[in-house]
């Protein structure tokens, strides 16, 4: 991991134990978005920071600002926490769609599902 700042390090570990979800999975998925860059930008899109937050998802969450890396990491927190809650009475490895729908979104999901291109 790369140096990262020790208050978002920390604000990490409050984010993954409030929103109950495994550490090392958020850290994971943190790491796959950003590479813990908290200022990272998608090119192709508005994804920003260390969760990739795009602005209409920022919208959904007035409460946070994408922009200020804790509230962005609460975000990603957050975000993943209501797709794990979604999925986990509809499939056994609820983790593992919750981290698929945090990258493609539900409609996203549901159509890789119907198409076949996310095998259960």
């Amino acid at each position: 991991m790369p140096h990262v700042n020790p208050v978002h390090l920390e604000t990490a570990f409050e984010v993954a134990e409030i929103c109950e979800l495994p550490v090392s999975l958020f850290f994971r998925l943190i790491n796959r978005e950003s590479g813990w860059n908290h200022m990272a930008k998608n090119i192709n899109s508005s994804a920003y920071g260390y969760g990739q937050i795009l602005e209409g998802t920022g919208a959904s969450l007035p409460q946070f600002n994408r922009f200020v890396p804790c509230d962005n990491l609460r975000m990603a927190g957050i975000i993943l926490h209501r797709a794990y809650l979604y999925w986990e009475c509809r499939v056994p490895d609820a983790w593992r769609y919750a981290v698929a729908e945090y990258g493609y979104g539900r409609g996203g999901m549901v159509s890789m599902i119907n198409s076949g291109q996310f095998k259960e």
